[in-house]
Formats: structure tokens, sequence, C-alpha cells
């Protein structure tokens, strides 16, 4: 009875790495049609809502300046397409309009698209440049 139990945990971990793959299967760099459509849309996206100075709260604000926008990849499923962006910006952060540091960032932007628009986005978070070497 044991070695029973033991044989289905055994089949269920070695089958575990391929469905977790096919999780990932549908990741792909974009066409040169995706890239000519999404990326403007993408860019005209980050220059309304990103580069606005975000406050912080208690007198802190951040000012960002995208300096390179890169289109990754895409992943796709039954809902649409998630659009894979790193974006690099220098930060400069605030308090109470003295600038207290800047730097430059980094930060990959995951925007769920459908029907030619972006209807959700996700970011992870920034990181300093320096920090990757």
């Amino acid at each position: 009875m044991i070695k029973k139990y033991f044989a289905y945990i055994l089949i269920a971990f070695s089958l575990l790495p391929v469905s977790i793959s096919s999780l990932y299967a549908q990741r792909r760099p974009p066409t040169q049609s995706e890239q000519a459509t999404y990326l403007p849309l993408v860019q005209m996206w980050l220059g309304q809502n990103w580069e606005q100075k975000k406050d912080l709260g208690d007198g802190v604000y951040i000012a960002q300046k995208i300096t390179e926008v890169t289109y990754c990849c895409l992943d796709e499923d039954d809902n649409g397409h998630v659009h894979i962006i790193d974006i690099k910006f220098h930060a400069k952060y605030y308090d109470r309009n003295r600038m207290i540091e800047e730097k430059d960032m980094a930060q990959r932007v995951l925007f769920k698209c459908a029907d030619g628009r972006i209807v959700d986005w996700d970011a992870s978070p920034a990181y300093k440049l320096e920090e990757v070497t």
C-alpha cells in the first residue's frame, strides 16, 4: 500500500513540470505587425500616465522621465494579449519642492491588451540600474 502511495506521488511530481511549463509556452517575441501596432499605443499611454509627477505623501513626490522603452515579448491567452515592456527612466525625488535624490531606474510593466487597446496594466518593483551589473 505504501509503495503504491509513493508511486502516485512520483507520477504526480513527474507530471508537474510538464503542466507548469505549458503555462509559459505561449510567451513569444512580438511580430513586426504587433510591434508596429502596440508599441506606439504603449508609448502614448506611458507619455500620458507615467511621466506625470506622482505624490508619495507627506510633501514627497517623484518625477520620472523615460529614457528607453523596449518591447520584450508577449503572452497570449483566451482573453487577449499581455505585452511585456521594459522601461528605463530617470527618477527625481522631491521633498517640498527640493530635490533629495535622483537615480536611473528600470522596471518591467505588463499591459493587458484586447481589441487594439490597453485594458489593464501591472508593474513589477522598480530597481536602480546600478544594482544590475
